[in-house]
């Protein structure tokens, strides 16, 4: 979130683009400047997870609600002073346009009367020296300002307290050091219907090994879909059926069970009835559907297993060739900024796959074939950070920095040299002592 002045909460208006290809959303610490349009994010379709640590994640809450109380202050600040303003102006222009008919001549002396009784309600009993000060005032005024240069910007609310805690459910706490895969290859059929890719309607591109396998599982659950919905229609037929003659029996005991000296086939009749009602447990009409055949369940329509049937595509064979990201993995170390900052460490496991030349292969012919070798690409972004020798700073550990490929540094605090903190409080206390008066100490972030 851009903080600042009017310029800078128009960017904050702005929408976010291609939100449908983000898998998943990384927080480094609850300042406002990196979480203050999450909710936007959200408010405008973002449905994946929210990567942080737990008390970043309720420190987060907490100021975006605030944050949202405050846009509501100020709405209602502007509200307010909009209304005083467009009364002042409502009544200068009030007081110029009668008092230029009064001084016209041209009304009846009933007009005349008129208009004074209305000015006497607005400005009280005032003299006629008093009124043509007031007059000119008005005048001038009403043609040195125009009212849009005064009426305060009304700024829509960003998103509200519905959008934030729907932001916070999204989130997903991960303590320092804990390693978590953000995304893998799928390497079977329920990793891809568990996956934001099913709901996405995009097509899904699989490499050769494992393209025929998902394929085959998919259609093997489409054929047994079919059959468990077949089953359900012969279930709702036999539903059908004895719902119609529990209905029956409970309406002919109910209509028969106090007669006595029945005739013995309708007394037959009324035991054989009762005797079905009690082995269903049926006592009322309520109680007929609970004591049906229940469904089996269906977890993904037919539908949208044939429309992921055509999604479902073979990588082509250059991209099979080429790095496949296999797995993205995440992990949190103590940036030492404010309480639950982070440095995130990114890993990109990928598959470099190459043809093989008989040459290297000691004269055998293996062309045709490929062999690979999984790659790791460690990145490490360092978040805003606290002081090098805070002591709340756990850091990265020595394992982790020396086999970093890049490192991205925040530019605020680590893009310069900052004086030892013994020498800042040295300083900070003289600078007390020396001043007499109210110190008044910044704590923005």
């Amino acid at each position: 979130m851009f903080q600042g002045g009017k310029a800078d909460f128009e960017k904050n208006r702005e929408i976010f683009e291609n939100i449908g290809k983000l898998d998943f959303v990384v927080l480094t610490h609850a300042h406002m400047d990196h979480s203050g349009k999450l909710p936007l994010l959200v408010k405008n379709g973002y449905n994946g997870p929210i990567y942080t640590t737990k008390l970043t994640g309720l420190q987060t809450r907490e100021m975006l609600l605030d944050s949202v109380k405050i846009m509501k202050n100020e709405l209602d600040k502007a509200k307010k002073a909009n209304k005083k303003i467009s009364e002042k102006f409502k009544k200068a222009k009030f007081l110029v346009k009668n008092y230029e008919k009064l001084a016209s001549n041209t009304l009846s002396k009933e007009d005349r009367e008129k208009i004074k009784i209305k000015i006497f309600k607005k400005y009280g009993d005032i003299d006629q020296n008093e009124l043509e000060i007031e007059y000119l005032q008005a005048k001038g005024f009403l043609e040195k300002y125009n009212i849009e240069n005064f009426l305060k910007e009304e700024t829509c609310l960003l998103f509200d307290e519905v959008d934030v805690e729907k932001t916070f459910s999204l989130f997903k706490f991960i303590d320092y050091g804990e390693e978590v895969t953000l995304k893998g290859s799928f390497s079977n059929l329920d990793e891809i219907l568990a996956s934001k890719l099913y709901f996405s309607k995009k097509d899904i591109f699989l490499n050769s090994d494992i393209f025929k396998k998902i394929i085959l599982e998919l259609k093997e659950k489409i054929e047994k879909t079919n059959q468990v919905l077949a089953e359900n229609k012969n279930i709702s037929k036999r539903n059908k059926s004895i719902k119609t003659k529990l209905e029956s029996a409970l309406k002919f005991v109910n209509q028969n069970k106090y007669y006595k000296n029945l005739e013995p086939n309708l007394a037959n009749q009324l035991a054989s009835y009762k005797n079905l009602l009690e082995n269903n447990n049926i006592s009322d009409f309520s109680d007929i559907d609970d004591s049906l055949e229940p469904f089996y369940e269906i977890p993904h329509s037919l539908e949208d297993l044939q429309d992921l049937l055509g999604r479902i595509k073979l990588l082509p064979k250059e991209s099979q060739e080429s790095s496949l990201i296999k797995s993205i993995k995440l992990r949190f170390f103590d940036a030492g900024h404010i309480e639950g900052s982070s440095q995130v460490l990114i890993s990109i496991i990928s598959q470099n796959s190459s043809k093989v030349s008989s040459i290297l292969n000691f004269g055998k012919d293996f062309s045709g074939f490929s062999r690979s070798r999984d790659k790791q690409t460690n990145l490490l972004f360092s978040g805003d950070l606290g002081r090098i020798k805070n002591p709340n700073i756990s850091g990265t550990p020595s394992q982790v920095s020396n086999a970093l490929d890049y490192l991205q540094v925040e530019s605020t605090y680590a893009g310069k040299s900052h004086p030892e903190r013994k020498q800042v409080e040295k300083r900070f206390f003289e600078e007390i002592e020396n001043f007499h008066g109210k110190i008044l100490i910044p704590a923005f972030s």
